[in-house]
């Protein structure tokens, strides 16, 4: 006998397409302590500094429209990502501290830019 298929929000089918996904997880290169990580642990992809030791996760961006790719320095002091309008590739990179505190732009003088043709 068939059974009525589940069409609502929080059928199990679809909480699998919903599920978290980690596209991006490094350590700094000479401080593997500190890590980034990149998951969509709410509706958009946000970024978030990853203390090895401990493995808690500390949110340094909220974007609604999400975020792209963040780098970690190679001492684990800094993150950078492209500050874009609304998911358009094109802007600045900031510069955020790894505690977050404020971010800074590293690419002042120059124009808007997509990341790839740097």
């Amino acid at each position: 006998m068939l059974h009525e298929p589940q069409t609502d929000f929080n059928a199990c089918w679809k909480q699998r397409f919903r599920a978290p996904t980690i596209p991006l997880a490094q350590l700094a290169k000479n401080n593997p302590r500190r890590g980034l990580v990149m998951t969509n642990t709410d509706t958009s992809y946000q970024l978030y500094a990853w203390n090895v030791a401990t493995n808690e996760l500390t949110q340094l961006t909220s974007r609604v429209e999400g975020i792209s790719p963040g780098f970690l320095s190679p001492d684990g002091r800094y993150v950078y990502y492209l500050d874009d309008k609304q998911g358009n590739e094109i802007g600045h990179y900031v510069r955020i501290p790894f505690e977050r505190v404020v971010s800074r732009k590293t690419s002042r003088q120059i124009c808007h830019y997509t990341p790839r043709l740097l």
